[in-house]
């Protein structure tokens, strides 16, 4: 038979065809004005006929009774696979469209029908399918208008189900009583790992059965529960089994009665993010229930050693909520809160940290608010605390007070290896504090001071790196130096021995001396001077009369130049 059907046939002409033509195989019904009466003729025909591969019912009258009858004629047909329907007032048009193509088609493993309001009727044909289709692994009936009673239907025949992995049945009619009949399903399921029940009716009750089927399910990793009707009572429910769930990978609560929901997803997500040893939320603009939830994790975490939480406008407010996690967490050794808005007030909670904390050995609080009394506060915690190696306050606003308690650290701690305190406020009276504790201090190794309020700051992070063998000065370095003795009041001895220094190096060193009135030694043996730098140095002794002592042993000066500057100053020793 043509495409279109022969005008002056009748449906009793049509349907005596589909039972006797052993070569029909496709016919075409569109716009024929084909009612439910025209339809029950149909499907009795359909009923025996095993050779139609392709038929058009499009833009007729059918309603749910026809599409049922024709339904139902299919019930046994694996030959028809194509058959149109759409164009008819029936909801049930798509659901058996996709039920007859998913049965001929045993390699398809997609069934989707969104959006059709197919209800539970159409849930019911569709799961005719799963007696000859075995391959399906992603089903979708979002939108539907499906009610518990269409989820029985569906849970009834995928109970033994070994292909699915994906099931989402969003916005439907689906409540505490339907999900039942899913838990119930996926409690012996070992392949779904994608559940979405999104815009349902789920309540406490319903919350609670899922949190019991988490409790031991290894396979599922996604989880939608958001815009349903759950209260504190289910979110409390699952907020417990998700601390014990270690599959579920993504969990998604938001948008339910309890705002508890939202801080259970966030919860969550931030535990997901802590499994790694380097977290880094670099400008996540993180807020006070991120932060109330990063505690939470942290007190049940064995996992992340570095958390960097640099550029987050996180203040000294925001500080209380990180305090009991880190409090209770045993294993973060790293914790970088760079250039937020951390004053005196906020590290007053650090300290209380360090009182108790003993794992963290590195602490970066540069580029914050951080004056005086926030160093008062981690030098009295650190007097005690001895597991913090690194100390790093660059770019605050400490001052010369601060500095009195930095040394203070110096003194009392001996755990302590480094201490950044670049781009800070000190001046000469506490660069001189800190001069007197880096004498006496055996551990520290690294200090660093350059950009303060004084170049003297710069001279005492030299000879510091120089005594500890962590610096080898260079030619090109001595400048630097050499203007921060200008100004120096305090240091009266210099060793610059075993370096790198040439002639224009001690040149600068010998306009520095010029104005120099406290430096009483300065030791420069063992670098590359040569004979026109030591001349240079030994001219200056004519106006410099502070300095008493001038070491310039080996230097690569020439005999002639040795016998010259011995016998010029007996200050100078150079042989």
């Amino acid at each position: 038979m043509s495409n279109n059907a022969d005008n002056f046939c009748t449906i009793v002409e049509i349907a005596h065809r589909i039972r006797h033509d052993k070569a029909l195989n496709s016919l075409n019904l569109e716009k024929r004005q084909i009612n439910d009466q025209a339809a029950h003729c149909l499907a009795e025909a359909l009923t025996t006929n095993n050779t139609l591969f392709s038929f058009n019912l499009r833009n007729n009258y059918l309603s749910d009774i026809g599409i049922e009858l024709i339904a139902d004629s299919l019930r046994n047909n694996t030959t028809l696979s194509n058959i149109y329907l759409n164009g008819n007032p029936s909801h049930l048009c798509d659901a058996v469209t996709t039920m007859q193509r998913l049965k001929c088609d045993m390699s398809l493993t997609n069934l989707t029908v969104q959006g059709c309001r197919i209800g539970d009727k159409g849930v019911q044909y569709l799961t005719d399918v799963f007696q000859y289709n075995k391959t399906i692994s992603t089903i979708n009936l979002d939108n539907n208008e499906i009610s518990d009673n269409g989820i029985k239907y569906l849970v009834d025949v995928l109970r033994n189900n070994i292909t699915l992995t994906t099931l989402s049945l969003g916005y439907n009619r689906i409540t505490d009583d339907g999900e039942k009949h899913l838990v119930d399903m996926i409690q012996n399921n070992t392949t779904l790992t994608t559940l979405d029940l999104e815009g349902n009716q789920i309540e406490d009750r319903g919350a609670e059965y899922l949190a019991d089927l988490l409790r031991n399910n290894k396979t599922l990793i996604t989880l939608n529960l958001q815009n349903n009707r759950t209260g504190d009572i289910g979110a409390q429910h699952l907020r417990e089994v998700l601390r014990i769930n270690k599959t579920l990978l993504k969990f998604t609560l938001k948008g339910n009665q309890s705002t508890l929901c939202t801080k259970v997803q966030m919860e969550h997500e931030v535990a997901l993010e802590m499994i790694s040893t380097t977290v880094d939320w670099t400008g996540h603009q993180i807020r006070e229930e991120k932060l109330e939830c990063l505690s939470t994790a942290l007190q049940t975490n064995y996992i992340t050693i570095v958390l960097i939480l640099d550029e987050n406008q996180i203040g000294d407010n925001d500080m209380r909520y990180l305090v009991d996690g880190l409090l209770r967490n045993k294993t973060l050794q790293e914790l970088s809160l760079r250039k937020n808005r951390i004053g005196d007030e906020g590290v007053k909670c650090i300290a209380d940290v360090l009182k108790e904390n003993m794992t963290l050995t590195t602490l970066n609080l540069s580029k914050n608010s951080i004056g005086n009394d926030g160093v008062k506060y981690l030098a009295e915690v650190l007097k005690e605390n001895m597991t913090l190696t690194t100390l790093i306050l660059s770019n605050n606003l400490v001052g010369d007070n601060g500095a009195k308690y930095v040394a203070d650290i110096i003194k009392n701690n001996t755990k302590l290896t480094t201490l950044k305190l670049e781009n800070n406020r000190i001046g000469d009276d506490g660069a001189q504090k800190l001069v007197t504790a880096l004498n006496i201090d055996t551990t520290l190794c690294n200090i660093l001071l350059n950009g303060n309020a004084t170049h003297f700051c710069v001279v005492v992070e030299v000879l510091h790196q120089l005594r500890h063998g962590k610096h080898s000065m260079k030619d090109e370095e001595v400048p630097f130096l050499a203007q921060s003795l200008m100004d120096n009041k305090t240091v009266v001895e210099l060793n610059l021995s075993s370096n790198q220094i040439r002639e224009n190096g001690a040149q600068h060193l010998g306009n520095a001396l010029r104005n120099n009135t406290t430096l009483t030694v300065l030791n420069l043996s063992r670098n590359q001077i040569g004979d026109a730098g030591a001349q240079k140095l030994a001219d200056i002794l004519q106006v410099n009369k502070t300095l008493i002592s001038l070491q310039l042993i080996q230097n690569q000066i020439s005999k002639r130049i040795q016998q010259e500057l011995n016998s010029k100053d007996s200050r100078i020793a150079i042989k």
